[in-house]
């Protein structure tokens, strides 16, 4: 069972927050995520975060029990720690206990969407990405789990926004090389990309309509084609 209560504590001070989840890992997941990005929910929460550090939190599920009863005992648990530490002790908005009704969490999730199919990303928010996932690297069990699901769902579809935020971008040569060494590592274990599904190339296709390119480009285009004829042909005289 993965349903119940959870505690989040301050080793430091002994302050709490109480909730509950359907998932533990994945709340837990979505609580560091906002914690580290700054923009945790939990202004009281982000402040003490801020001030002690990761490190001085811990993640905790106290209680493990069906759906159903999750409000029941969530404030159950907040009753029990109100009166044992004080409200001043924890990090809860609120001393009633509520979950989102999945109506609500559907027009979240369909107002998110939205304005990231008009706006995409903003450059800061992709600074805080950046920054959050700086020196963290994917065991090769996590990225076969993930080209197996984008494989299943028929190849990498990416949306508009992404396809248009790339137009008459260039990489830096310090990218470049970076992109060049993620390659060759994947190819030295023999993992392959997922392909792209033909929706998403129609994207591509018409993102890049009416788009001139350098002749630089076209010469390098018809080097790497020439290169191509010459190695296939080297393969039929072998």
């Amino acid at each position: 069972m993965n349903t119940g209560i959870y505690k989040i504590e301050n080793t430091v001070n002994g302050k709490v927050y109480i909730g509950s989840t359907a998932n533990f890992g994945s709340r837990f997941n979505g609580h560091k995520r906002g914690l580290r990005c700054n923009r945790h929910g939990n202004a009281h929460l982000q402040s003490s975060w801020n001030k002690y550090g990761e490190s001085a939190f811990t993640f905790t599920p106290i209680l493990y029990c069906d759906p159903e009863f999750l409000i029941k005992w969530e404030q159950i648990a907040i009753d029990g720690h109100k009166s044992l530490l004080g409200w001043d002790n924890m990090y809860n908005l609120r001393p009633a206990a509520f979950i989102v009704s999945s109506t609500t969490r559907k027009k979240q999730s369909a107002s998110q969407k939205a304005r990231f199919l008009k706006y995409g990303v903003s450059r800061e928010t992709r600074d805080k990405m950046s920054k959050t996932r700086t020196g963290r690297t994917n065991s090769r069990e996590s990225i076969e789990k993930t080209v197996a699901i984008t494989r299943a769902r028929g190849g990498y579809r990416p949306t508009n926004a992404f396809i248009y935020s790339g137009v008459g971008r260039k990489h830096s040569e310090e990218t470049k090389a970076r992109m060049r060494a993620s390659h060759a590592k994947r190819k030295e274990q023999g993992i392959k990309l997922p392909p792209v599904s033909k929706s998403a190339r129609e994207k591509m296709s018409k993102a890049k309509l009416g788009t001139k390119q350098s002749k630089e480009t076209v010469f390098k285009r018809e080097q790497t084609k020439r290169k191509n004829r010459e190695k296939k042909l080297k393969r039929k005289c072998q």
